[in-house]
């Protein structure tokens, strides 16, 4: 996501056109536009692309409403400050137009998550209650485990949505496009419009999307770029003769 010499808000307002866009295909023109917000907060950093209002994206099956999605990103410059960059995001599933309850689910990436948990996970929420015994006694190798055995200990149930499932890292994360086609399929939701066109702008988002994270996934291991490459007959050579370092960490990390 860069835009020879623009800002940072520039570029964000670009993502938030894009994904609105996208949005309106599946749902309609009177779904509420992104907007990229800047905090005005003295030494607050990065830009915030939310929908205006924030009432949510409201799926319908038929003609009734069946799951409202909550959209948030916060960019940033990426190590480069080249290209824009999502810092934290958060997709929330929830049933109907119930906002204010807990979500069915949540897609969730945070940067700086750390190095014990996933940085792009789904969380579910609801009860298992087999999974809910096996949580509780779960073993004591970790923080969390023994957490989760004091709890347990004490009368107090571990839950499903306290599980974080990894979804592809830093690079390989799904998007929006994917959340949402995904939700088409499953729960049946209906697009406004022609099913196939709806389809197919959710195809086109994510091949957007897609090629900006190779992109990203290439400056992480250009060593590999360059090779793949070559064995397409590509000549490539390094600058200055020096070999690309590369983001190793990125690949590594959870």
């Amino acid at each position: 996501m860069s835009r020879e010499r623009a800002t940072l808000a520039e570029l964000a307002a670009d993502f938030a056109v894009d994904l609105t866009r996208t949005v309106r295909a599946v749902v309609g023109p009177g779904c509420p536009p992104f907007i990229a917000v800047t905090p005005s907060t003295p030494g607050a950093t990065g830009t915030v692309v939310r929908q205006d209002p924030a009432s949510g994206i409201t799926l319908m099956a038929g003609d009734q409403p069946v799951l409202t999605l909550t959209v948030n990103y916060r960019c940033v410059w990426d190590g480069h400050n080249a290209y824009l960059a999502v810092e934290s995001s958060r997709i929330a599933v929830f049933p109907r137009d119930a906002v204010s309850t807990e979500p069915l689910m949540r897609y969730e990436y945070m940067k700086d998550m750390g190095d014990r948990l996933p940085s792009a996970h789904l969380q579910v929420h609801g009860d298992h209650p087999a999974l809910s015994g096996v949580m509780a006694a779960a073993g004591t190798g970790t923080t969390r485990g023994r957490r989760r055995g004091e709890k347990a200990s004490g009368g107090k149930q571990p839950r499903l949505s306290e599980l974080h499932f990894p979804l592809g890292g830093h690079r390989f994360r799904p998007c929006l496009e994917d959340i949402l086609a995904v939700l088409m399929e499953e729960f049946g939701v209906t697009p406004a419009g022609d099913r196939q066109e709806a389809l197919d702008a959710l195809a086109d988002g994510r091949e957007e999307w897609r090629r900006n994270q190779v992109g990203a996934s290439v400056r992480d291991a250009p060593d590999v770029a360059v090779r793949v490459l070559r064995e397409l007959g590509y000549v490539i050579s390094h600058p200055a003769e020096v070999e690309p370092a590369g983001q190793v960490h990125r690949l590594r990390a959870l």
